[in-house]
């Protein structure tokens, strides 16, 4: 084990991985005993664990594609640089409490010193009540040092807040917790017509209020899989979770079609 970064809050490391491959791992603390993002340096942008799979396929689904995104929790940048390689164009904002982390990402991860993407060094609650912009994307990836959710991402209020912040198709993705599954449901159906989950340790959420855009062609699947994200097995295995607003969407769809 080779350490690269360390200061109070962030340790990076190269370890290798079982595949015979030298992995760069980000963690955050302290404790720093678990990883938060990883790459493969003879390939980046393969993504080793589950949740950046989940949270860059997540950008694919917006219907008109991605202006504008938000990442709420900075990480590695390991789904910030994939939205980037989708969309070159798009606006990115990224807002992380943790200092330390801006410098080590950009240095250790993928370079995000670009005109098209704004850091914002600030709590993810504070920046959402007072920003006025509308994104395409949304995409929550917040945990505290003791790897739980804070409990504003869980509340009713944020997710409403969040809604407000979401342009006419966007979708708003959040990485979270198995044990929180049943409170993110109650939490997004209040507020959004279509939430969709993806159980698991960690369990995405996509919530919109316009059905989302479904990837069908073969080939983008193909070329999406050779980095390690499998499409197909993403939108097999998410459930539709049932709402009021969902209801009343299929009963006036019913009643056209009559």
């Amino acid at each position: 084990m080779t350490i690269l970064f360390e200061s109070p809050n962030v340790k990076i490391i190269e370890v290798a991985d079982a595949d015979g491959d030298t992995q760069r791992q980000l963690f955050i603390g302290p404790p720093f005993n678990r990883v938060q993002g990883a790459i493969k340096l003879n390939q980046p942008k393969f993504h080793v664990h589950v949740f950046t799979k989940n949270l860059s396929y997540g950008a694919l689904c917006i219907p008109g594609g991605v202006r504008n995104a938000l990442f709420l929790g900075l990480g590695a940048g390991i789904a910030i640089q994939a939205v980037r390689d989708m969309y070159p164009d798009a606006q990115i904002d990224i807002v992380d409490l943790n200092r330390d982390l801006f410098e080590a990402a950009h240095s250790y991860f993928f370079d995000i010193d670009a005109n098209n993407v704004e850091l914002f060094h600030e709590d993810a609650n504070s920046f959402i009540k007072r920003s006025a912009k509308k994104y395409d994307y949304i995409c929550c990836d917040i945990w505290t040092e003791s790897l739980d959710i804070p409990e504003f991402v869980t509340s009713g209020k944020f997710s409403s807040l969040l809604k407000n912040s979401l342009n006419e198709n966007g979708i708003y993705s959040l990485n979270t917790q198995k044990n929180v599954q049943k409170e993110m449901t109650e939490s997004l159906t209040k507020d959004f017509k279509f939430v969709f989950s993806l159980p698991g340790y960690n369990s995405m959420f996509l919530s919109a209020n316009s059905w989302p855009k479904f990837i069908s062609d073969e080939k983008l699947m193909a070329d999406y899989l050779a980095i390690n994200i499998d499409i197909k097995f993403i939108q097999d295995n998410m459930i539709l979770m049932q709402s009021v607003q969902q209801n009343d969407y299929w009963k006036s769809m019913l009643g056209k079609s009559a």
